[in-house]
Order: C-alpha cells, then structure tokens, then sequence
C-alpha cells in the first residue's frame, strides 16, 4: 500500500501487509472460510488504519 502524506511528505510511506489464521485441521476450510476471511480483513484494515492515523 502507498500512503501519501500531503500534509507532512516525510511521513508518507509504502508498506506491504499480510494476515493469517490458524485453524483445527479437524475443520475443512470450506467450514471456516469465510469467518477467517472476515478476521483477516478486519486485522489488514485495523493495521492500515493504525498506521496511517497513529501520529495524528
């Protein structure tokens, strides 16, 4: 992702992000598919927003 700062440049920054859960392997992943997609995007969105507001 590239975050452009218009306010102060130098805190402009270009960051690759990534995420994962685990899961009993007992499970198949068609079962929990789509609650570790929402967790996983909620823990993306979560850092994305952490790291571009955090020095506000």
């Amino acid at each position: 992702m590239r975050f452009t700062n218009n306010v102060s440049p130098s805190e402009s920054f270009e960051k690759s992000y990534s995420a994962y859960q685990t899961f009993d392997a007992s499970r198949q992943l068609a079962d929990v598919q789509e609650e570790l997609c929402a967790t996983i995007v909620t823990e993306l969105t979560e850092s994305i927003f952490n790291d571009t507001v955090a020095k506000w």
